[in-house]
């Protein structure tokens, strides 16, 4: 009687199979009579939680391609507009270079500030900036022809030289006024040159736009 009495709660005890790699395990459940087995997957790999996650999976792949494609046709509009923005400057000032040449210096600059935020790629902030030099180069020539028409065609060359490359150093300056000193040109033409050259120098430090004579004593050959 004592032996039935402790095999009674084993006999009672439900058994529970689980498929293993290796066969079948079997095992004592914690409660129930039947001896059906339990599902042991976890709750997020039911059909239902991985339908649900790919869907979600698809959503992000799709906004995120849309976002992309939103950005690379918002830098190509700015990009366009940036271009018209250089060309109407330049062509709205070709009459009167001394007001073109600081609208289009302003530009150049926006472009450069925004480069440096991280608002304008590499290969933009070049194309823009490279635009922008090329017709601030051909209004100060334009200046440079109507102001001084009847100065030596030798130093216009030369000034035409320094200015080309869309720099003009403190060193250009001097050079200027070495070669107007050299070709003998009156004051205050020569002074007008000299001062209207330093008003496109882009030194630190370097006089603004500013195209008055300069005193004589400041115009003698270094």
């Amino acid at each position: 009687m004592l032996g039935l009495a402790l095999l009674a709660p084993v006999a009672s005890a439900a058994i529970c199979t689980v498929a293993g790699p290796y066969g079948n395990v079997q095992y004592q459940c914690d409660g129930g009579s039947g001896g059906a087995a339990k599902s042991s997957d976890p709750w997020w790999a039911s059909p239902t939680t991985q339908a649900i996650v790919a869907f979600v999976g698809l959503a992000g792949s799709a906004i995120a391609g849309g976002y992309a494609l939103y950005r690379v046709r918002a830098r190509r509009k700015a990009l366009t507009d940036a271009i018209l923005s250089i060309e109407r400057a330049y062509s709205e000032t070709k009459g009167s270079p001394e007001t073109g040449i600081p609208r289009l210096v302003a530009l150049r600059q926006d472009f450069r500030a925004l480069h440096q935020k991280g608002k304008l790629d590499d290969g933009h902030f070049l194309e823009l900036d490279k635009r922008a030099t090329e017709h601030i180069v051909r209004l100060r020539v334009l200046d440079l022809d109507r102001r001084f028409l009847g100065l030596p065609p030798g130093l216009m060359a030369e000034v035409r030289r320094l200015v080309g490359d869309g720099h003009v150093s403190q060193e250009d300056v001097d050079l200027v006024e070495r070669h107007a000193a050299a070709f003998r040109v009156p004051e205050p033409r020569r002074g007008e040159l000299v001062g209207l050259v330093r008003s496109w120098c882009t030194d630190d430090g370097a006089a603004e736009a500013s195209a008055e004579p300069l005193p004589a004593h400041k115009l003698l050959v270094r």
